[in-house]
């Protein structure tokens, strides 16, 4: 009986914790409704060509990592991204996009974003980003009212 009860604890602390938001307010994710620009909002053939052009960006000098396989793995993670622009980012306490590592070992030149955000060309394979959490993230881009939302992969 004291295993079972030791089990039940366990497991309600092991759901409170995944379904945490990583420390993010509900008032902070609540200001985030306005319209999301998403790259997910695309059809499929510029979804295709997206995929191929970021990879290729990211992979420059490592041709083995934009196979077919790779692509469809890649096409997933650039599904689950959402670029939000908020009406404002003051008091949001989301990391910094430039707090994130660049994917640069392939490609030496690759460089971060700048003040000069487009986010309808922004690349989210240049980031390590984690697709695999239980939880969905945001990150401020910095100096702008932009935020990226990373969902839950289904």
């Amino acid at each position: 009986m004291k295993n079972r009860t030791l089990s039940l604890i366990l497991l309600g602390s092991i759901f409170i914790i995944a379904n945490t938001n990583l420390g993010y307010s509900q008032r902070e994710i609540k200001s985030l409704n306005p319209p999301k620009s998403s790259i997910s909002n695309q059809n499929n053939s510029e979804l295709h060509s997206k995929t191929i052009a970021f990879s290729n960006e990211v992979y420059r000098d490592c041709p083995e990592y934009t196979t077919t396989d790779f692509l469809k793995e890649y096409s997933s993670q650039i599904f689950q991204v959402d670029i939000i622009k908020a009406p404002s980012t003051e008091g949001l306490t989301f990391p910094s996009l430039s707090t994130i590592p660049l994917r640069n070992k392939c490609n030496p030149d690759l460089i971060g974003e700048d003040e000069n955000f487009d986010s309808a060309n922004f690349n989210p394979l240049k980031y390590m980003f984690n697709y695999y959490t239980y939880t969905d993230q945001y990150f401020l881009v910095d100096n702008t009212n932009y935020v990226i939302h990373i969902a839950i992969k289904h």
